[in-house]
C-alpha cells in the first residue's frame, strides 16, 4: 500500500514492530504456548511458491490463487506483526479498519486494501538469515544453507496461516494449502526443493525487453518516492523487499554483482544482466514441479493458460482459475528492443526463448 495510507500512529506501531525482529520471534514463540496446540497437527501439503524478478506478473498470479479457497496466505492485515500472526489478528480485531481498495505505490493501477494478499514471508527469511543480506545486495542460498530452528518456525508459520485459514472458512484445515508469493525466491530455488519436495512453485515469464523497461522506470520511481518520505524506504526494508529505489539489493548470482561494479541502476544493462543471471538458473533448474507461465501468452489466451495451470497445481476447483480470465489485459507496449544484436542480448533472447519452450 502507498504510504499515504498510514496515519502517524500506525507508522509508529510499524517502528516499534521492526525495532528489532527478535521481539517478534519472542512474540511468536508466546503465540506458540498459547496457540500452537490448535495447528500443531496440520500438515503442510502442497504449497505454493510464485516467484521470479519483480514485474514479471507475480503479484497478479498471487492475488488469482488467492482467490481460490484452498489457499491460505499473508495480507496487508498481518502488518505489522507478520511474525505472529495468530496473535496480533486475535489483538487486532477491536480496532480493524474496513478495506477499502487504493492503488498501491508502484502506480501500476494495481488496487489494494487490508485484505489484498501480500509478499510478507521474506521477513521469516530475513529474521533467521541476516547474514545473507549485505549492505548492496542478497546472497543466493544452496541446499547447504540449513538452519534446524529456521526450518521449524516457518513450517509452524506456515501451519498458522492454513490453520486461521481454516477457521475462517468454517473447515477443520484439511486440504487448506499455503500459498506465498516472494520474489527472492528465484534465488532459492534448490534448497525450497529440498525443504518441500512436494510444493509447486510458479515463475511467471515476461517479454525481457519489457520486463527491463519496467524494472529500470519502477526503480526510478522509488528512488523518487525513497526521498521524499522515509517511512516508505523503511517499510520496504523492514518487509525485506529490496527491489527498487534507496533500498536496491539485487540477488547475487553467481557473483555477477561483483565482476560488474561499473553497472548503473539507471541503465538497461544493468537490468538485462541481471534478467540474464536470474532466468539461467531458472533455465538449469531440473523440478517438475517448477511451472514456468508465459505472461504474453497468458494476456492472449487467459483461459486456457489459467486452466493448464489449475490442472499442474492440482487445483480441486480449476474454475476457480478460469473465472478470473478477465483480469489480464494486453501487456504495455515498450520500446526498450536495443541491444538485441549485442552479446548480452543475444543471450538473454536465447534464454527467453528456451524458457518460453518450457512453460506452460
Amino acid at each position: 500500500m502507498s504510504a499515504e495510507a498510514y496515519s502517524p500512529l500506525d507508522r509508529l506501531l510499524h517502528h516499534v514492530a521492526f525495532a528489532g525482529l527478535g521481539m517478534q520471534r519472542a512474540l511468536a514463540d508466546i503465540e506458540d504456548r498459547i496457540f500452537g496446540g490448535e495447528f500443531s497437527a496440520l500438515e503442510i501439503e502442497k504449497p505454493v511458491f510464485v516467484t521470479s524478478l519483480p514485474r514479471a506478473g507475480t503479484t497478479l498470479f498471487l492475488e488469482i490463487l488467492a482467490r481460490c479457497p484452498e489457499f491460505a496466505t499473508h495480507s496487508y492485515r498481518d502488518m505489522p506483526f507478520v511474525l505472529c500472526p495468530i496473535l496480533w489478528d486475535r489483538l487486532s480485531r477491536g480496532w480493524r479498519q474496513s478495506t477499502s481498495l487504493k492503488e498501491r505505490a508502484h502506480g501500476d493501477g494495481v488496487l489494494v486494501g487490508y485484505d489484498s494478499p501480500e509478499a510478507f514471508e521474506e521477513v521469516v527469511w530475513k529474521a533467521f538469515w541476516p547474514r545473507k543480506y549485505a549492505t548492496d545486495r542478497i546472497l543466493p542460498f544452496t541446499c547447504d544453507d540449513r538452519d534446524a530452528e529456521f526450518e521449524e518456525f516457518l513450517r509452524a508459520h506456515m501451519r498458522k496461516l492454513i490453520g486461521r485459514h481454516a477457521a475462517a472458512q468454517s473447515a477443520g484445515g484439511s486440504g487448506v494449502r499455503y500459498l506465498s508469493k516472494n520474489n527472492a525466491l528465484i534465488g532459492r530455488l534448490d534448497l525450497l526443493r529440498t525443504l518441500f519436495p512436494d510444493a509447486h512453485v510458479v515463475i511467471p515469464l515476461r517479454d525481457p525487453w519489457a520486463h527491463v523497461t519496467s524494472l529500470k522506470r519502477q526503480h526510478a520511481r522509488f528512488l523518487k518516492l525513497h526521498a521524499e518520505d522515509r517511512f516508505s524506504r523503511r517499510y520496504m526494508e523492514w518487509l525485506g523487499h529490496y527491489e527498487f529505489g534507496a533500498t536496491l539489493r539485487p540477488i547475487d548470482f553467481d557473483g555477477w554483482l561483483s565482476e560488474n561494479e561499473d553497472l548503473d541502476p539507471m541503465q538497461d544493462d544493468f537490468w538485462l544482466r541481471y534478467w540474464m543471471k536470474a532466468y539461467e538458473v531458472v533455465l538449469k533448474a531440473q523440478w517438475d514441479r517448477l511451472h514456468i507461465v508465459d505472461y504474453e501468452l497468458a494476456c492472449a489466451d487467459p483461459i486456457r493458460v489459467l486452466g493448464t495451470l489449475a490442472d499442474v497445481l492440482e487445483l480441486e476447483n480449476p474454475t476457480a482459475l478460469t473465472v478470473q480470465a478477465d483480469r489480464f489485459r494486453s501487456p504495455t507496449p515498450h520500446d526498450g528492443r536495443g541491444g538485441r544484436s549485442s552479446p548480452l542480448g543475444r543471450r538473454v533472447s536465447e534464454i527467453y526463448e528456451a524458457l518460453r519452450k518450457r512453460a506452460l
